[in-house]
């Protein structure tokens, strides 16, 4: 049974009642039919992306890119980059494993399953044209967002390396150098979950010079409750303030400054415990009585804890109901610090950028139970801090009447600092995973896009790329009465226990495309195109052959596809259609070295996958928006040998629905005083089995129902939200998440030996209130 969680729900459906009076009040004095019609869209909008460097409407783009303004994101009550997942066909996002400050990315099959600062993600985030490498605080809020594009596919030519699975480009609005403005929202939801946000536009010099100020605050209680400690688990204690200056002496020349500080400190959501082994006995001295546990373990701690009053039957399937290690506070936060500066001049062939970026990672702290009961069973606290820089020199333009061009140069650096600190059974068995990594990654681009006539068009790219990478390992590992050993092989017993590992790597990139209009509103095109995934170390190494770097993860894909319009603009449909080969395929598999067991990276897997999306957008009426899509994702492993040497091909692909699909419908009715929007948003994906290669330990009878515990059945979410936009500023919406109550679970990790499977449960149904006005 769930913790009760929505102690406003009077005043919720109290407002609601208000709202739908007020609304039927105004509908009195609406304007005639002819008047509203005039002033709503009566077409699919023309929509405008920058997926190649430069501005470009989405239909004459042969790449497949999804695309939504904040007002859309709003529609579908949308409020975060992980709510993308909703929205993007091809696209599935989850927080990282226990940890509320971190997201893991997959698009089209391609994704990374861990989070430390030696491995990569294989779809990357933007901000602003500034590249988020690491996944701590990329749950962006999306606060004064002016649109998100979702990149589907491999970017390797004009975005390089960790692309290969695609590229989210969020964007900010920018200063506005004429108009003094801005706004102040609140909204209470379930949970007592209160968010302000205030928004101001100031002109410093009329048309030349602004700045603009975004400041954002939420409280929250927590979905969850941890019973032994009497904590609130899932809260939120965030902020945010975002400072943007854009000067324009000029119309040839533009600076925009932006400063943008992000404070996460909240409680991690509750682990659930999803399945316990029984225990197993192994014969290890051969005298033919088992008498050594192999699995089962935890179900042994808590009976022996317990002295047999106990079970650890008792916490199985408990999702909202932890009851975790007497004085454990699962404390989640980050400290993220970002400066970007973005010069533009305007030239008569073209433009040219300098893009420079510091993003600044620090007080990275992320504390996990993992079994969720009262027993020290396993539990892991990560503490990390990460600085990258970045500049980008990027020139674009046209020439001779019918060629668009890009090229530029890119230059990204990286220092990583990580301490994950891991006690299993009991505190007897410890690990120190510690180490500070470095990366230094460059680029030189080029990409040109011709047309022979109006209707057939060549694409050509090409990047290469370099990579250097180096780790200083302090690995130490032992049982907690005799203390920590160092667990670098290669350092001699009487030196401090630290060893460089490096490797380095380059990559050349393509891209070939042809496109056809074959009139007005209907387009088809084809690409081949490659990218690549940074190699790179071993963070929690323990052999010199756990050590080994891995190298680049390789991806092809051809994709053919159509973008049309239909009904005089009221109808749009894209289809995309794609084969990616994947080699030197980067996998994680838990081992056991000398006692001791962790994850550890190689290049073990050739995958195919086939797969396809459809988006559909439509205006029936000019008051009425409806949308649709639907992603297909088929993977197929060619080869899957792990380190052991053991065939794993026949495996489940962890963290990928193979089917999605999102419908919308938002309608728009103009009253005497106020706009009206209502609108819905449904999202269903298929299941999903969270955790990979986890369970091989288990007993061959307990297996299934291991595999059972960590897959998530096939979910729809629900999303509704009804808003009154009053000419005089003011704004008044009441919306929900999750309308149908559903229960459900993202990421999952499976535990060999100690013999039980645990999974991250979600919040539950959320409603809320919003009060906003316009100045």
């Amino acid at each position: 049974m769930r913790p009760s969680g929505l102690r406003i729900s009077p005043m919720l459906v109290a407002l609601g009642f208000m709202l739908a009076g007020l609304a039927s009040a105004l509908a009195a004095a609406e304007p005639p039919a002819e008047a509203t019609s005039a002033a709503a869209p009566d077409a699919v909008p023309s929509i405008v992306v920058t997926a190649r460097k430069t501005e470009e409407v989405l239909q004459d783009v042969p790449l497949a890119v999804t695309h939504r303004t904040q007002e859309q994101l709003r529609d579908a009550v949308l409020d975060t980059v992980e709510d993308l997942q909703q929205t993007a066909p091809g696209l599935y996002i989850r927080p990282a494993s226990g940890q509320g400050t971190a997201l893991i990315f997959q698009m089209r099959g391609q994704t990374q399953f861990d989070t430390l600062g030696t491995l990569d993600p294989a779809v990357a985030v933007y901000q602003d044209q500034l590249y988020l490498a690491r996944p701590f605080g990329t749950n962006l809020s999306f606060v004064d967002v002016k649109d998100v594009q979702v990149l589907r596919g491999p970017q390797g030519t004009l975005f390089g390396r960790n692309t290969t699975g695609g590229a989210i480009l969020l964007t900010t609005r920018d200063p506005e150098l004429s108009a003094w403005g801005g706004s102040i929202r609140t909204g209470i939801s379930s949970d007592d979950r209160i968010t302000a946000t205030g928004i101001v536009n100031v002109p410093l010099q009329r048309d030349h010079w602004a700045l603009r100020v975004v400041g954002q605050r939420t409280r929250a209680d927590g979905y969850a409750v941890d019973q032994t400690n009497d904590q609130d688990l899932g809260n939120e204690h965030n902020q945010l303030l975002r400072v943007k200056s854009l000067w324009r002496p000029n119309a040839s020349f533009s600076l925009a400054l932006t400063g943008e500080v992000i404070d996460i400190d909240e409680r991690n959501g509750p682990a659930e415990l999803a399945f316990a082994a029984q225990t197993r006995f192994a014969d290890t001295n051969g005298d033919g009585t088992p008498e050594t546990p192999v699995d089962g373990i935890a179900r042994l701690i808590v009976a022996s804890a317990s002295q047999g009053a106990d079970t650890i039957d008792n916490y199985v399937g408990a999702p909202y109901r932890a009851q975790n290690d007497p004085g454990t506070d699962l404390e989640s936060s980050a400290r993220v610090r970002l400066w970007s500066a973005i010069a533009k001049w305007e030239r008569a062939w073209g433009r040219i950028q300098l893009i420079l970026g510091r993003r600044d990672t620090d007080d990275v702290a992320n504390t996990i139970d993992f079994d969720s009961t009262p027993y020290p069973i396993i539990g892991t606290q990560l503490l990390a801090d990460y600085l990258e820089h970045s500049a980008e020199l990027q020139l674009t333009g046209q020439a001779f009447e019918h060629l668009q061009w890009a090229a530029g140069v890119y230059g990204f650096k990286e220092k990583a600092s990580e301490s994950t600190d891991s006690r299993i059974t009991g505190s007897a068995n410890v690990s120190d995973f510690n180490g500070d990594a470095r990366a230094e990654s460059f680029g030189v681009y080029t990409q040109g896009s011709y047309r022979f006539t109006d209707q057939l068009g060549l694409t050509l790219g090409l990047r290469y790329s370099s990579d250097d990478k180096s780790l200083l390992s302090r690995n130490r590992v032992g049982n907690a009465p005799e203390g920590l050993r160092c667990a670098v092989p290669g350092v001699a017993v009487d030196a401090p226990c630290a060893r460089r590992f490096d490797n380095d790597s380059d990559r050349l990139n393509y891209l070939v495309g042809l496109d056809y209009r074959l009139h007005d509103g209907v387009m088809l095109y084809s690409t081949l195109t490659t990218g690549y995934r940074a190699g790179g170390q071993n963070l929690r190494g323990l052999s010199e052959e756990t050590f080994a770097p891995f190298k680049p993860e390789d991806v092809t894909q051809i994709e053919i596809g159509a973008k049309t319009e239909f009904l005089r603009g009221k109808l749009r449909a894209n289809l995309a259609l794609y084969r990616t080969h994947s080699d030197d395929v980067q996998r994680s598999i838990l081992l056991r070295v000398d006692g001791f067991t962790s994850t550890f990276t190689g290049n073990i897997a050739e995958v195919v996958t086939h797969g396809g999306e459809l988006e559909l957008s439509a205006y029936p009426l000019p008051s009425l928006e409806l949308g649709a899509s639907l992603g297909i994702v088929r993977p197929r492993y060619e080869r899957y040998v792990d380190f052991t040497g053991i065939d794993r091909s026949g495996e489940e692909f962890a963290g990928i629905p193979q089917a999605h699909y999102t419908l919308s419908v938002a309608h728009t009715r103009r009253l005497a005083h106020a706009d009206w929007r209502n609108s819905l948003n449904w999202s269903w994906r298929d299941e999903v089995y969270n955790a990979q290669a986890n369970i091989r330990g288990f007993a061959p009878n307990e297996q299934d129902a291991a595999e059972r515990a960590l897959t998530q059945p096939s979910l729809g979410l629900l999303g509704a939200r009804s808003a009154l936009e009053f000419r005089n500023g003011l704004g008044l919406a009441i919306w929900g998440r999750n309308l149908t109550d559903e229960e459900y679970a993202t990421g999952g990790l499976g535990f060999n030996g100690l013999g039980i499977a645990v999974r991250f449960p979600q919040p539950d149904r959320q409603v809320g209130v919003d009060v906003s006005y316009r100045f």
